[in-house]
């Protein structure tokens, strides 16, 4: 029996993927915890803690290309879902929040006064907030975008975005308060 070139490729291709799925493996299962225990920095602030709040708030007024209501309400619904996974807490969303205190401004200058604090602690019955606060927003639309597969330019429109924001955890009864800044 003559064997081509092409077929006795074929037919040791064909062997090795039938012998390494019949061999035995030495592959382990890996297992990961979720959700992963908050930072040990963390950890002191969210003591005694059942009740988070959730408000991303911002200074920036919209403009044409882009919602800035919209992606700070897609922000917090981000948030509130991490949160979510943490064991025996209950997250409050922003939009109850708002809803709850609708009259009152909640800017950047309002939501950490101390009457604010006693507000969201006494009537809305929270223990800690998360605050994410859009502090700087550059933007610039782009007439091409890269394509996720190629890499290459195509033809659509792109908008090229820098943002700056800080996260801060604030425990309403302690007062205690933690920040991280950051821009991308």
């Amino acid at each position: 029996i003559r064997i081509s070139a092409l077929s006795r490729g074929l037919l040791l291709a064909s062997l090795a993927l039938w012998l390494g799925c019949t061999a035995q493996s030495s592959f382990k299962t890996v297992e990961f915890r979720a959700p992963s225990r908050p930072n040990p920095v963390l950890r002191p602030l969210l003591e005694d803690v059942d009740r988070i709040g959730i408000l991303c708030i911002t200074n920036i007024e919209p403009f044409r290309q882009l919602d800035i209501e919209k992606v700070m309400a897609r922000l917090a619904d981000g948030v509130a879902r991490g949160l979510s996974n943490m064991r025996g807490t209950t997250v409050v969303s922003q939009d109850e929040i708002i809803w709850h205190f609708k009259g009152t401004v909640l800017d950047s200058g309002r939501v950490y006064s101390e009457d604010m604090r006693t507000a969201l602690r006494e009537e809305m019955e929270l223990d800690a907030m998360v605050y994410v606060e859009l502090n700087g927003l550059q933007t610039r639309m782009m007439p091409v975008s890269p394509s996720p597969y190629s890499g290459a330019l195509g033809p659509n429109p792109a908008m090229d975005m820098n943002v700056e924001l800080q996260l801060s955890l604030v425990n309403l009864h302690t007062g205690k308060v933690w920040r991280r800044s950051g821009r991308q």
